[in-house]
């Protein structure tokens, strides 16, 4: 992991990279800041407001992207009107299926209102994925460890006949008495 921040540091430190999309350009600062404006063909920015600024070693518990991306948390931005919080960027640095030949943003969403995830493309991690083969060996074995654990803890259970999954469209309190109907449920064997 240390070797891909290393690569994306070597890239885009003193750098940054811009995307068009639709009526508004993003700029992604390196280490620095994240913004989001419009600019005029006269080159002014009517529109302009802080995405966040760098934070040091934010959030390193974020399992879901560990060992894969090099990822950089960004917070303190422009007021937002609609939750009243400060706006705040997630940028991801990463290898792009598209493999395309020089650095860009794959893709900018707003998963949450104003929290925002940047896609950065870096093609020089796609080659650095490549050596990291050596590294997929050892995680293969420990792969391979976990499920053999798995299976022999597991090899007297009895299988369930049915499986039930519950799905909502809104957020529930899990003591919100909306859910005594599922607390009373009884599956037979």
């Amino acid at each position: 992991m240390e070797r891909k921040a290393e690569i994306v540091r070597k890239e885009l430190e003193g750098h940054c990279v811009f995307a068009a999309a639709g009526w508004w350009t993003y700029e992604v600062c390196y280490k620095q800041e994240v913004r989001q404006f419009h600019q005029e063909a006269d080159g002014s920015r009517p529109s302009d407001w802080s995405m966040g600024v760098y934070v040091p070693d934010g959030q390193n518990n974020d399992a879901s992207y560990v060992g894969t991306d090099v990822v950089q948390y960004f917070a303190g931005g422009q007021h937002c009107d609609e939750n009243g919080e400060l706006r705040s960027t997630k940028v991801v640095y990463t290898c792009c299926k598209s493999r395309p030949k020089n650095i860009s943003v794959e893709k900018v969403d707003e998963p949450a209102l104003c929290t925002y995830l940047i896609n950065v493309c870096v093609p020089s991690l796609c080659e650095a994925g490549q050596d990291g083969d050596q590294d997929s060996a050892g995680n293969e074995q420990i792969i391979e460890s976990c499920k053999d654990k798995f299976d022999a803890a597991h090899t007297d259970s009895p299988m369930p006949s049915t499986f039930a999954t519950l799905r909502w469209s809104t957020v529930i309190s899990e003591d919100s008495s909306e859910l005594d109907w599922a607390r009373r449920m009884q599956f037979a064997n």
